[in-house]
């Protein structure tokens, strides 16, 4: 009796299961590409999506450097307290410590890790 109830409820459970995958798919509709602009509505919402030109976004592409004098001149643009997060991004010239081989598990107490990384600095300052 036990063993047909389990049965039983483990088939409920699984046509629930199944027919819970249909009402999302029924009401999705089929959405169509018109080129580069995209539209969606969903609902009293209206979500439209287009291609951006990058030279737009008046932003450096990655990995470009500028001078130290139009670097002071970019930061003086903004208003930043000593309180605000604000994110960095460094670019080395040679191998992190970590790519150059060194174990990262040990990498503050190894001696040959510390001596790259101590070479690394002394170049960035040259």
């Amino acid at each position: 009796m036990k063993s047909n109830r389990k049965r039983l409820l483990s088939l409920l459970l699984a046509a629930a299961m199944v027919l819970s995958l249909g009402s999302p798919a029924a009401r999705a509709e089929k959405g169509t590409n018109t080129g580069t602009d995209q539209s969606a509505e969903t609902g009293a919402q209206t979500v439209t999506m287009q291609d951006l030109d990058p030279a737009t976004l008046k932003v450096e592409k990655l990995g470009t450097f500028t001078s130290s004098e139009d670097a002071k001149k970019r930061a003086s643009e903004f208003d930043f307290k000593a309180s605000d997060i604000v994110r960095v991004s460094i670019f080395l010239d040679q191998k992190s410590t970590a790519d150059a081989g060194y174990s990262v598990e040990n990498i503050n107490s190894d001696a040959g890790a510390i001596a790259y990384r101590q070479a690394l600095e002394a170049g960035q300052h040259s």
